[in-house]
């Protein structure tokens, strides 16, 4: 936390915010919540502020899938009392605020707050947790309400928003979007409980009261519903095939599937932020150019000292030769060859989702450092680095939303949000809520005393059009495609027959407080990283996965969130089998390569221990080059 947040948090910064119910140039209908923080969930915080005011993903969220649901009018009564499902509201002295609690004035929160914010604490995290970490990283903040309001008492009963997906992190997401849009109040602050239960049920990386990534709470919130709403679509559809036997859409089980069910591409969220980028490789022998497409749902680029996203952009794109021990191996002449490798952009997202990578490992330090360079972001974006046959090469995006990251590293810090809305600029920092002129933008493109640094960047396509994004009909026969006058037919129609989930226990049952020990072998390149588990003798294998097994693009294989998705389930393999506890041998490539691990070593071991693995010795095995390729005590020259 800075210096001057600290002091804005105790109510000793300058206010002169304007209120948003003050301000006739912000939209009417748009509603403008601040989210409570409990101790360390302002990267969630920052996220889904993001997301909301994305009203292309908003729309989506509130309208899918397609039922009955109560009219907006018809809840205000319940509204103005109880906000359900375990979204706290928190009301405003008077509808002039732009949100509710004041932690300025007498300098402290009145006793009556915080015993108030101590119990929804407590709901969250088991146990009573401090108060807001910190507040508006500018000197213009809006005061919500009077320091002496109190939380209305929240109800636990759920409103069924999403029927068929009523324990998904979607359908948490969803009811807090629409608590929110519904709100006959226009500013307030919610305390997002149950969506943060359910992130925690679901993930055990976000359980603990560490400093987490808004760039990997991104990944997971974008995958997680794009898994939600794919599982949804595959049982509404086996489902009605179920129901409508014998009829002509499955008269043929022999026909190729193209239902849109089955494609895991053909979700909304897909729609919405996925591109494609292809890999191309030119043998300069022969020149023959192979590529390979790849799907992305957000662009992780590099940074650099005094850039632009622009700059990034191209050295993202740039050419890369490959020579001397890393020469490429071409069909076409039968050999090793030099090639010259580039990446290019293939389809543009709807959505486009820019990380500026930060945070780099120095090996000096043996740590990761933030990055504090200044990487200008236009409010205008157009990708040149697109290949030849991509669509609509000159598409225009526009800055719409941007994560602000406050610290000096990644394990510490502050997460706030930069909104677009109506024309206007809004700050979301956890439950304050403040409207900023777009001239203070710039403030972000480096880290400067009391303020951040751009992290996320969500730029829109201007010429999105809704009507090509598929939301599948309440019924789901209307989503067939026709071809060639008749029904697109499906592959088969039978249900899947249920997995049998065998429960293997190894060895004799664990006493209470017993470690049993295994050997977990982390080799961390930056290609990828791999995470073996093997017992103490190292002759069994327990669970052996990589990070390449769990991402689909060959860029994110070394990623920090590839290597936790793998080391999450090596952590639920060896808890199966019994083994609560590991020692750690850690290797980087060694010999004649880098002798520092990759950056998914550093995310494997953080995954294991906060999956609830006791962790033992930690050895470092990367190999030492010799000076002889020769066995040691080996005779010279050969025997005869």
């Amino acid at each position: 936390m800075t210096s001057n947040s600290l002091f804005k948090w105790m109510g000793l910064g300058q206010q002169s915010g304007k209120p948003v119910a003050d301000n006739n140039t912000l939209d009417e209908g748009e509603r403008y919540f601040g989210l409570e923080n409990f101790g360390n969930t302002c990267y969630s915080n920052s996220v889904v502020q993001a997301l909301y005011f994305c009203k292309p993903f908003r729309h989506c969220v509130l309208n899918y899938p397609q039922t009955d649901v109560p009219e907006p009018a018809a809840l205000q009564t319940i509204n103005s009392s109880v906000n359900g499902n375990g979204h706290a509201y928190f009301p405003s002295a008077s509808t002039s605020s732009v949100t509710a609690t004041s932690l300025v004035g007498s300098g402290s929160m009145s006793s009556a707050k915080l015993s108030s914010r101590n119990s929804v604490n407590g709901q969250v995290n088991g146990t009573s947790s401090s108060s807001n970490n910190t507040n508006s990283t500018n000197g213009n903040t809006t005061n919500n309400g009077s320091s002496t309001s109190t939380i209305i008492e929240k109800d636990q009963n759920s409103i069924n928003l999403a029927p068929g997906m009523e324990d998904t992190l979607f359908s948490s997401l969803k009811d807090l979007f629409w608590k929110i849009s519904t709100h006959k109040k226009k500013s307030g602050v919610i305390a997002p409980i149950n969506f943060i239960n359910k992130v925690k049920k679901e993930n055990e990386l976000f359980r603990s009261s560490m400093h987490q990534d808004a760039h990997e709470f991104l990944n997971y919130v974008l995958n997680t519903i794009a898994d939600d709403v794919q599982n949804y679509q595959q049982k509404r559809y086996a489902e009605s095939d179920d129901s409508k036997k014998g009829s002509s859409i499955n008269s043929d089980s022999n026909q190729t599937d193209t239902s849109s069910c089955n494609n895991p591409k053909s979700t909304w969220v897909h729609q919405l932020f996925e591109g494609v980028f292809s890999n191309e490789t030119k043998c300069l022998s022969c020149e023959t150019v192979t590529s390979r497409d790849e799907c992305f749902m957000d662009l992780s680029i590099d940074v650099e000292m005094n850039s632009s996203i622009t700059s990034c952009l191209r050295q993202f794109s740039a050419s890369e030769t490959l020579c001397h021990k890393n020469k490429y191996y071409c069909d076409i002449c039968s050999g090793l060859q030099e090639a010259e490798k580039r990446m290019k952009i293939k389809k543009l997202p709807n959505i486009l989702a820019l990380h500026l990578k930060r945070f780099k490992y120095q090996e000096q330090l043996q740590k990761y450092i933030k990055l504090t360079y200044r990487v200008v972001f236009p409010f205008e974006l157009r990708l040149f680095n697109t290949s030849d046959d991509t669509e609509d090469a000159d598409r225009m995006y526009e800055l719409w939303s941007i994560v602000i990251h406050i610290g000096s590293g990644p394990h510490h810090g502050h997460y706030v949000a930069i909104v677009k809305s109506n024309g206007q600029w809004m700050l979301f920092d956890d439950d304050v809520v403040t409207q900023i002129q777009e001239e203070d933008i710039q403030k972000y493109f480096s880290d400067l005393p009391g303020s951040g640094s751009g992290y996320v960047l969500f730029y829109q396509a201007i010429d999105l059009d809704m009507n090509t994004i598929n939301i599948p009909s309440k019924d789901p026969m209307e989503d067939i495609s026709y071809s060639n006058g008749g029904p697109v037919q499906y592959a088969s129609n039978k249900k899947a027959a249920p997995k049998v989930v065998e429960k293997v226990t190894l060895g004799p049952q664990v006493r209470e407080g017993e470690l049993v020990f295994g050997v977990a072998h982390i080799f961390a390149s930056f290609n990828d990283t791999f995470v073996h588990v093997t017992d103490l003798s190292g002759r069994e294998t327990i669970s052996r996965i990589t990070g390449g097994m769990q991402v689909k693009a060959d860029r994110d294989e070394s990623s920090p969130y590839a290597a936790m998705l793998a080391a999450q389930q090596v952590a639920a393999k060896c808890k199966e089998l019994g083994i609560n506890a590991l020692h750690i041998k850690l290797r980087a490539t060694g010999g004649t390569g880098t002798k520092t691990p990759g950056p998914g070593g550093q995310a494997a071991l953080r995954a294991l221990a906060r999956a609830g693995m006791r962790i033992g010795r930690i050895e470092d095995v990367t190999p030492i080059p010799t000076d002889s390729t020769r066995r040691k005590g080996g005779r010279r020259g050969r025997r005869l």
